[in-house]
């Protein structure tokens, strides 16, 4: 059974993350360049049109601000396991406190105005960010940013911490919340292997893995492995 980004809805993290701190006044230009995103949440009540997305929403891709108030978002989202793909333009607006009010209107099938309110720290290197408009959304995302401009095999390598975090359809013997936890080395090469400890639905096991992955120009990986317990693969971007 193949598990991929269609039916699995998931947010994974690599890397490691440190404290806040900010500077002290922030303007327009300090938000500017390519921030990697992921977002995870729930939608809890949404217009009639939107009401086939209610559940779980998990979102990766980037934020690219022009430090001057326009914004583009490329995004991948899973809506409750139904994945859409969708690229916005948007605008911003950065407070001297280092607070930052975004209006956009959301990709179909929502295509209805939205407000996120995010806050800078490390140095204007990271952002949290909350969905505040519309109503009915309990979501947050974190973004960090990249100083790469253009990305090949060789830029993913080494070691990496890995959390993924979701709901899962099939197969129903293991449908519900997912969590997997652990260590993968790339090659810098297309291959991987990890280590992890992996929850369906309650039932724990620890799973090593190998794969592949690829990487776009503009910076997204694409891991591709056997999901042991699943007999299946997942597709994870």
């Amino acid at each position: 059974m193949r598990i991929s980004a269609g039916i699995i809805a998931l947010c994974t993290t690599l890397g490691s993350y440190s404290g806040s701190q900010a500077a002290t006044r922030c303007t327009d230009s300090d938000y500017s360049g390519a921030y990697a995103f992921s977002s995870i949440g729930t939608l809890v009540e949404l217009p009639p049109e939107g009401r086939a997305l209610l559940g779980t929403l998990l979102q990766a891709g980037r934020f690219l601000p022009d430090g001057k108030g326009g914004l583009f978002i490329e995004t991948n989202a899973s809506y409750n396991g139904i994945v859409i793909n969708g690229d916005i333009p948007a605008t911003y607006k950065v407070t001297p406190d280092c607070f930052i009010n975004f209006d956009l209107v959301l990709p179909f099938p929502l295509s209805i105005p939205s407000k996120f309110v995010g806050v800078l720290s490390q140095n204007n290197r990271q952002m949290a960010l909350l969905l505040t408009e519309p109503s009915g959304t309990v979501v947050k995302g974190d973004h960090y940013k990249q100083d790469l401009r253009f990305c090949g095999l060789k830029d993913f390598a080494g070691g990496y911490s890995v959390e993924l975090h979701g709901t899962t359809n099939v197969p129903r013997n293991l449908a519900g919340r997912f969590q997997r936890i652990g260590r993968l080395v790339a090659d810098g090469d297309g291959s991987f292997t990890a280590t992890t400890i992996a929850n369906y639905n309650g039932r724990v096991t620890p799973e090593n893995i190998t794969g592949t992955y690829t990487v776009s120009s503009k910076c997204y990986v694409t891991l591709n492995y056997t999901a042991p317990a699943a007999a299946g693969s997942e597709v994870i971007l």
